[in-house]
């Protein structure tokens, strides 16, 4: 008689073990920060806490409709890097376009790369190299704030274009908060993400054209203030995932 032999095959990891991942590799960046000169590992420390800040449910997965969308308004304002990438896009598209009603097409196009990135990530959990694309974003957008006034028309117009697409790495690195989740949480998470989003930048978007009709000499002194912001943000991303 033949020998008959059964093959296993690994269990795909679940909620719990991709949460204890994520600790581990917390854990592991910030010994790595610790073995840094003492007063950059220090400074990047402090940062660290708010920079990691992404998942309001304290690293758990939202598991009812309340926690979905309570994860999903939150996590955008908590992250630095995501609610700096919202501002600034939102200052360029405003900065780029003459009426407020052709600042929609990129603001709804980054809403909605970010959601098609949660669904991605969702199904497809662990994509890599989100972070890296995350901040060379940052400070792609940083540059083209910057050189604002001397920038031709096109760069500003396909700079915001481009920076609108981007959100779909955004939404990779939300949806690692609903990896495992059941669908009515995730389309909850979705909710809120779109939600907030949108009234994030809308109103940043708002501001800033005001400001342009009525104090426009300040222009250039707000460009410049958020491509700092931005450009700060993106290499402290690209230094954490150098790290990690």
């Amino acid at each position: 008689m033949p020998s008959s032999t059964t093959q296993t095959h690994p269990a795909h990891p679940g909620p719990l073990a991709h949460n204890e991942d994520r600790l581990l590799k917390r854990d592991i960046g910030r010994s790595r920060l610790c073995a840094l000169p003492q007063p950059l590992g220090a400074a990047l420390l402090l940062v660290t806490p708010a920079a990691m800040a992404h998942h309001p449910m304290d690293g758990e997965t939202p598991q009812t409709f309340w926690q979905g969308l309570l994860s999903g308004l939150a996590h955008p304002v908590i992250a630095v890097d995501h609610l700096t990438f919202m501002l600034a896009l939102a200052v360029l598209v405003a900065l780029s376009v003459h009426q407020l009603r052709h600042a929609s097409v990129p603001l709804l196009a980054f809403v909605a790369m970010a959601s098609a990135g949660v669904v991605l990530q969702a199904g497809a959990p662990m994509m890599p190299g989100v972070e890296w694309v995350i901040g060379g974003a940052l400070c792609a957008v940083a540059l083209v704030l910057w050189v604002w006034r001397t920038a031709a028309p096109w760069v500003k117009v396909w700079g915001a274009a481009a920076a609108g697409a981007v959100g779909l790495a955004h939404g990779l690195a939300y949806g690692e908060a609903v990896i495992g989740a059941e669908p009515t949480p995730v389309v909850a998470y979705l909710v809120g993400l779109a939600c907030v989003q949108l009234i994030v930048m809308t109103a940043t978007v708002w501001a800033v054209h005001k400001m342009a009709a009525r104090q426009s000499r300040h222009l250039a002194a707000l460009s410049r203030a958020f491509a700092g912001a931005a450009g700060l943000a993106g290499l402290w991303v690209l230094g954490a995932a150098a790290l990690g």
